[in-house]
């Protein structure tokens, strides 16, 4: 599930290398290392799928005033995370940011949101994109350390309880590396061409990035399913789109209950389950 705000980069900063031409939406294209603008991003629900958040606007108790006055303007399937909030059930959110410059308004944006919903109740995982840094945008270590130590501080001062929420660097979370890499043998250049126009001169490392945002994106069901927001600008929706595509076809994310159909000691239940 995402937000979408009216900051085209409120999630992420990036440069060029592609994007996904949105057709009769005034020639905009939705890329996520691009500074392009968008003179009207309600244009590009019907392309997309993207819903307006008005309509759901009800079913959130306490909406955040992001929520309220419409910054917050669109959303992908945000009912479930609306009703986690309702009954007490479990939920997250998370979201990432590329360490490429001074934290600024559009980074406070998310920040509030990722603040709000744990102070919901929600799971909240807070992550450093220092992998996409690197390959998309050619930042140095000492560069990405600097900048990251700067939103990681802003984030903490505005509010993020670091005790109940999860903080990572991309290159630092081996079970997040692990994840990428199964979801790398499901990934396929020709989606990669389609979605972001990566071709002959992308590097495979930028290619990389994207299959660990796609585990970023995914990273909260490892301890098992629960609704998930993951506020982001317009511009990083091809991600949502790839992710939930890649994610169809492992069985990992697939499987809710299982079921055998043969009698099964106490003692062995633990084991089959597993």
């Amino acid at each position: 599930m995402t937000h979408d705000t009216d900051d085209p980069r409120a999630g992420e900063e990036a440069t060029t290398d592609g994007g996904t031409d949105a057709a009769g939406a005034d020639d905009v294209a939705l890329d996520p290392w691009g500074s392009s603008t968008v003179s009207d991003y309600r244009k590009l629900f019907d392309e997309f799928g993207i819903e307006e958040f008005e309509a759901v606007l009800g079913e959130v108790p306490n909406p955040h005033y992001l929520m309220r006055r419409g910054v917050i303007f669109g959303h992908r399937d945000y009912r479930p995370v609306a009703r986690a909030m309702r009954e007490g059930t479990d939920f997250a959110v998370l979201s990432g940011f590329m360490p490429t410059g001074d934290p600024h308004i559009g980074h406070k944006l998310v920040f509030d949101e990722i603040i709000w919903h744990q102070e919901q109740g929600g799971d909240a995982y807070g992550l450093i994109a220092d992998l996409e840094a690197h390959s998309a945008r050619g930042m140095t270590w000492d560069e990405i350390d600097e900048h990251a130590r700067d939103y990681l501080l802003s984030l903490l001062a505005l509010g993020f309880d670091a005790d109940e929420g999860t903080l990572y660097r991309q290159s630092d979370n081996r079970e997040l590396q692990d994840l990428a890499f199964e979801l790398g043998s499901k990934a396929r250049f020709a989606e990669f061409d389609s979605i972001y126009g990566f071709d002959g001169e992308t590097s495979v490392s930028h290619m990389q990035s994207v299959v660990t945002q796609m585990a970023d994106i995914l990273y909260p069901q490892l301890d098992g399913p629960q609704p998930t927001v993951i506020p982001v600008g317009p511009d990083q929706d091809p991600h949502m789109r790839l992710a939930r595509d890649v994610a169809a076809k492992m069985r990992y994310f697939k499987i809710t209950e299982a079921y055998a159909s043969f009698e099964l000691r106490d003692a062995e239940r633990p084991l089959v389950a597993r």
